[in-house]
């Protein structure tokens, strides 16, 4: 009897321990490890997505109009004669996969992509203030394929790619700069303007930097819209280039204080289009 009574106590200790330690391991359980942060990072980051593009306008002054709209395009498109990388190029393994045509881009109903909307000749008080833009170049493509921004404004080029390539911009920019693999190079957009950009080593590739006096422009995404606010009172001349096939247009509208305009433009081809 004494014999079994010296052995309960150790029999407790050991259940006791058992019992915490299965308690710390369910608590350890509990606390989110690094997958868990990553997952919930993941999910988070739509919305932040979606709070950045939130703050892409300015805050809306209420002396002032705001306009917005989408731009489609009518008609047939034409035949656009697709973009080839020579089979002996040097970098056609690591190129060829992500070539693609964006000219012309298009959404389900006609939605026209990377149409620059801006205010035609518009002379603000004070030069707009210069910004920081980016130009990837990505897959032997440029990203963004179009983009506007301000006078004196600069361009960051980044090469993501594993082998070179130039930077050569022509028009509003007069530039020939090569960009090592995993390089950059910065420049400055000094005067309005349209910048074409191009890469002597990968002809196929381009890109458009439309440069302007004034804040009061925009560049349709995928869905074709597009939003310029802070546009004085009165009517305006409003332009909209488009790489290809649609030659620039304008169009008249008049802005009232405190209200958005809305300006939808069906865009058609200044190029015939054909059955093949």
């Amino acid at each position: 009897m004494n014999h079994n009574r010296n052995r309960c106590p150790s029999t407790l200790l050991t259940l006791c321990a058992s019992i915490i330690a299965l308690g710390l391991l369910l608590r350890a359980d509990d606390k989110p490890g690094p997958a868990a942060d990553a997952d919930k990072k993941a999910e988070t980051k739509p919305a932040d997505a979606a709070k950045a593009e939130a703050k892409k306008y300015p805050d809306q002054d209420p002396a002032l109009g705001s306009l917005e709209g989408k731009v489609t395009f009518e008609g047939d498109p034409p035949r656009i004669d697709p973009k080839t990388i020579p089979a002996n190029h040097q970098d056609h393994a690591a190129c060829v996969a992500h070539l693609k045509e964006e000219r012309l881009l298009l959404g389900e109903k006609k939605e026209l992509k990377d149409v620059v909307v801006s205010v035609f000749g518009y002379k603000p008080a004070q030069k707009p203030k210069p910004r920081e833009i980016t130009l990837e170049n990505k897959n032997c493509t440029y990203v963004p394929h179009v983009q506007a921004t301000t006078a004196g404004s600069s361009v960051k080029i980044t090469n993501s790619d594993k082998f070179i390539h130039n930077f050569h911009a022509s028009l509003a920019l007069q530039k020939n700069v090569a960009i090592a693999p995993g390089g950059s190079q910065t420049e400055k957009l000094p005067r309005e303007g349209w910048a074409v950009i191009t890469c002597d080593f990968h002809t196929w590739m381009g890109a458009h930097i439309k440069v302007f006096g004034h804040d009061l422009f925009d560049v349709t995404g995928a869905d074709g819209a597009f939003k310029i606010p802070n546009i004085p009172p009165g009517e305006h001349e409003i332009e909209l280039w488009h790489e290809y096939p649609v030659a620039p247009q304008k169009v008249k509208v008049k802005i009232e204080p405190g209200k958005a305009t809305r300006l939808d433009v069906a865009l058609k081809s200044s190029v015939k289009a054909t059955s093949k």
